[in-house]
């Protein structure tokens, strides 16, 4: 495997391991609970979502059923029979995937949903655009 290969391998793992805890914290389910669903320990869940620890595809699609999530969300933008869609190849999207993947990205979308007004939520996306332009 080229180094190429084993960095877009690691984005991959990241992208799908961050999907993973998004869904997990967004009804709030403790780590301990989907551990005890997948029979491992609250260490291995957390490594995982961190990207350090892979889980084999069995547990992820046991996680998958633990998390009442069809196993494609996970993998939806790596493109057809696993092959990634240029998305996942570095670009300008570096800051969006690090967002995506940090430990707060499910207390924002959680908050987020509570907004059911489309007018506050593109206030909301004028306010967070302009604080942006600021950075």
């Amino acid at each position: 495997m080229s180094k190429d290969d084993d960095d877009l391998s690691r984005r991959i793992d990241r992208r799908v391991d961050g999907r993973v805890r998004i869904r997990r914290e967004m009804p709030g389910r403790p780590k301990a609970r989907l551990g005890a669903a997948l029979g491992v320990s609250v260490q291995p869940v957390q490594t995982s979502e961190r990207g350090a620890n892979l889980l084999s595809a069995a547990k992820r699609v046991a996680l998958a059923e633990a998390l009442d999530a069809p196993l494609a969300c996970f993998l939806d933008g790596l493109g057809v029979g696993g092959a990634p869609q240029s998305d996942l190849r570095p670009q300008g999207d570096e800051r969006l995937q690090a967002f995506w993947s940090a430990a707060d990205a499910g207390d924002f979308l959680r908050a987020l949903s509570v907004l059911e007004s489309p007018r506050l939520r593109r206030e909301l996306l004028h306010l967070i655009q302009a604080m942006a332009d600021e950075a």
